[in-house]
């Protein structure tokens, strides 16, 4: 409980020594001796700084992983966490590596802080927590969190839940698409309850045929409904929606939103006429079996280079239904063959 501990040795090295275990690049180092005696440590404060900050494992013949515990209650940790079977071992403490996620206790999340650092806080004051089977969302830091998780962490949410239990004001923040590229999506069901998210910024400067620009990015065998999105600005190169700019699998549901008051734009960093496949809830609904109904948007305007709609830029067979625009505006400079530009609930529309 207090105290600071600081190893400067780079890169981590741990070895059995004869009868104990030496580790060096740890600020804290647990293991066991070959007597397999239990080892308990708490820590309550303190800065551990290392390229682990905190390090356990039992190196002397793995004989004794349950006798080892660790509980975190506090502290700082400017380096790695690792612990070999203390999955559960943090429960408060700030953390300045993305490895806190792997060790937070059950009921425990993180708030992401404005300096890049993680402070362990219970899941409810993280605005990102349980309710039976399904995660609730309740802040601008759960919101967040839940990008992270998808983006960084690599987390689909596969058959989860994800519930949004207030309206969240995105006033300041450059927001990062979730699931932005085919590599990293959200494959869950979000349901947004009928609250608003507002001030949404999206600019995505990813020129690739994967990239995807709107609250969500590239989603995969995703739901998402009664979501009402207010006074966002989004830019992308391909694939822009307010909603989601692509929606790649059978299954990929967007039903019951609404947009207002949004601009959104498509163009491209090497010409802009090939800016494509954009609109104002879904920017390319990119499969059969894909489906967008009951959506609205209003007092909105699209710009893009090609592939444009109110409501959905390019649809590949895509199911399409009672979806409808009111004083939305369209605007393109493209010039390419083939290319389908309109004020239109559906930019393009493309056949298998």
């Amino acid at each position: 409980d207090g105290g600071n501990y600081t190893s400067t040795k780079n890169p981590f090295e741990v070895a059995p020594n004869g009868s104990g275990t030496t580790t060096s690049g740890a600020a804290l180092g647990i293991s066991q001796h070959t007597t397999d005696l239990p080892i308990d440590v708490i820590v309550y404060g303190g800065t551990f700084t290392g390229a682990y900050a905190i390090w356990e494992k039992d190196v002397q013949n793995q004989t004794a992983l349950d006798k080892i515990k660790l509980t975190v209650n506090g502290g700082t940790f400017n380096g790695a966490i690792y612990s070999q079977n203390n999955k559960n071992c943090l429960v408060r403490g700030t953390y300045n590596d993305a490895s806190v996620f792997n060790y937070t206790a059950e009921g425990y999340e993180c708030l992401l802080n404005a300096n890049d650092t993680y402070t362990v806080v219970t899941a409810r004051d993280a605005g990102f927590y349980k309710d039976g089977d399904d995660i609730v969302i309740s802040n601008l830091n759960g919101l967040k969190l839940f990008a992270m998780k998808v983006n960084s962490l690599r987390k689909t949410f596969a058959g989860k839940k994800l519930s949004l239990a207030a309206d969240i004001d995105l006033d300041g923040v450059e927001w990062a698409p979730i699931g932005q590229t085919g590599a990293t999506q959200f494959t869950g069901t979000f349901d947004a309850k009928n609250h608003t998210i507002k001030n949404l910024k999206v600019s995505n400067t990813d020129e690739g045929g994967n990239c995807a620009s709107g609250l969500f990015g590239w989603l995969n065998s995703a739901i998402v409904r009664n979501l009402n999105i207010s006074g966002a600005n989004i830019t992308g190169h391909h694939n822009v929606g307010t909603i989601a700019g692509y929606l790649e699998t059978t299954g990929c549901t967007i039903e019951n939103c609404s947009v207002e008051n949004a601009t959104i734009s498509c163009t491209s960093v090497n010409d802009d006429a090939n800016g494509d496949k954009c609109g104002g809830i879904v920017g390319h609904a990119g499969n059969a079996g894909v489906v967008v109904k009951d959506c609205t948007v209003s007092n909105s305007s699209i710009y893009a280079g090609r592939d444009a709609g109110q409501v959905v830029g390019a649809a590949l067979n895509a199911n399409v239904q009672n979806c409808s625009a009111t004083n939305v505006t369209v605007t393109a400079n493209g010039t390419s063959t083939g290319a389908n530009i309109r004020n239109e609930v559906i930019g393009r529309v493309l056949l298998p």
